[in-house]
């Protein structure tokens, strides 16, 4: 599976050279995450790819593992844990310490798209923010010529559960139909129904209204339905029911 994304990085590095001469960027690392736990990659380094798998760190990355980055429409990486293993080997192997990831809300999921420059001066934070909109034009461009490969990379994708990093679907909730939720999504669900709000929810299920939020979000897209009434009739429908 790693051979097959490992082979991308090259097309992808062919893909992205003439944007990186133009946009004065060194590195390009595409991170996938689906509704249910799935990752993908691509990367125009494939040895920091070979790196990045090796050390497990899908296990560990913020983007594969906080759901709440989603939110974000881009993020500086250094408004990220500065002592965390991957920032600093990004800095060593690659000279990249400063680097910014531009979110997108994608069909089944998210995509992350990082990029950076080899600096070690903050000052390039500043460069990032004021060509944002050429990095937007980047990235369209790059969806659009590298649909075969995003498509291949997705086909590799990894499953991350329980501190496990494996290529099979790993099931810690509940499937019905083509509707997979976890179980703390299903708990939500219930109260959804009842027309209990996500500062609701919270109170009830003792988590916090972000994460409260988070859930009946995921729950909404996995849908497609943000209309109250809709998602109760929907979830109606295959089969889930208050319990």
């Amino acid at each position: 599976m790693s051979k097959v994304l490992l082979s991308l990085s090259r097309d992808v590095t062919e893909l992205c050279n003439p944007y990186f001469k133009q946009l004065g960027l060194d590195h390009f690392n595409y991170i996938h995450r689906d509704h249910n736990g799935h990752v993908a990659y691509l990367c125009s380094n494939p040895n920091w790819l070979n790196h990045y798998l090796k050390k497990s760190y899908p296990e560990i990355g913020a983007f594969e593992q906080k759901t709440e980055l989603s939110e974000y429409n881009y993020i500086l990486w250094n408004g990220l844990d500065q002592k965390d293993p991957i920032l600093i080997d990004s800095t060593e192997m690659l000279g990249v310490k400063f680097g910014i990831t531009i979110i997108k809300h994608e069909q089944d999921g998210f995509g992350f798209y990082n990029l950076g420059a080899k600096s070690s001066d903050s000052s390039i934070i500043n460069k990032y923010i004021n060509n944002l909109n050429q990095y937007e034009n980047f990235i369209s461009e790059f969806q659009e010529k590298a649909d075969v490969i995003l498509h291949a990379a997705k086909k590799s994708k990894l499953y991350i559960g329980s501190g496990t990093l494996t290529n099979k679907r790993k099931k810690s909730g509940y499937q019905f139909g083509n509707l997979y939720l976890t179980e703390r999504e299903l708990q939500c669900v219930n109260y959804l129904i009842l027309g209990k709000t996500a500062e609701e929810i919270a109170i009830i299920l003792n988590i916090s209204k972000r994460t409260a939020e988070t859930h009946t979000l995921n729950i909404k897209r996995k849908m497609n339905c943000f209309n109250q009434f809709r998602l109760g009739y929907l979830l109606g429908q295959i089969g889930i029911t208050i319990t």
